[in-house]
């Protein structure tokens, strides 16, 4: 009886050691993706966004195409750069409506580029909200045509057959 007990507790010492050992291992190998200055290995911490509820990056994507990179590279800022603050609409947006509020509290806006992202309401206003304010814009274009990589031709097509179908206005025209 006693030397069961015992033997279990020995074992279930064990366990709880490795499970230690393996937490401050998965914490050593995060903290070595973390962005620090090669001069002197302190840590990268960003300051606040201007705006006390805004974010330092608005990332806009087209669902169908974008939704996994995105989500990838949020993952990746957060574990790099952890006062890094994203917006994704997923996590973020609560209302369609205050897209536009978004845009005005985010201090860049990344756009990952792919076929349908013209097509996109959504996305197009997100593109003219951002150059109406004058919003620094990073675009980064898919380049793996299973994932949606866009062509000057698909481009062309997107935006030729929103003009033909009176889909877009003056403004949106001229942004894109």
């Amino acid at each position: 009886g006693n030397a069961v007990l015992m033997a279990n507790a020995a074992a279930f010492g064990v366990v709880l050691v490795g499970l230690w050992r393996g937490v401050l291992l998965a914490n050593d190998e995060i903290n070595k993706l973390r962005l620090a200055f090669e001069a002197d290995d302190h840590l990268v911490e960003l300051e606040e966004p201007h705006d006390p509820d805004g974010f330092h990056l608005f990332l806009s994507h087209v669902w169908k195409f974008a939704q996994d990179q995105v989500a990838t590279i949020k993952s990746m800022l957060g574990t790099m750069l952890p006062s890094c603050k994203v917006f994704l609409d997923v996590d973020n947006l609560q209302n369609i409506a205050h897209l536009e509020t978004h845009i005005k509290e985010s201090e860049l806006i990344m756009i990952l580029l792919t076929r349908d992202y013209i097509s996109s309401k959504n996305c197009r206003r997100e593109l003219v909200e951002s150059i109406r304010i004058q919003k620094p814009i990073l675009v980064v274009a898919e380049t793996d045509p299973q994932k949606g990589a866009p062509t000057s031709e698909s481009l062309g097509a997107e935006l030729s057959l929103l003009l033909e179908r009176k889909q877009i206005d003056d403004v949106e025209e001229a942004a894109i």
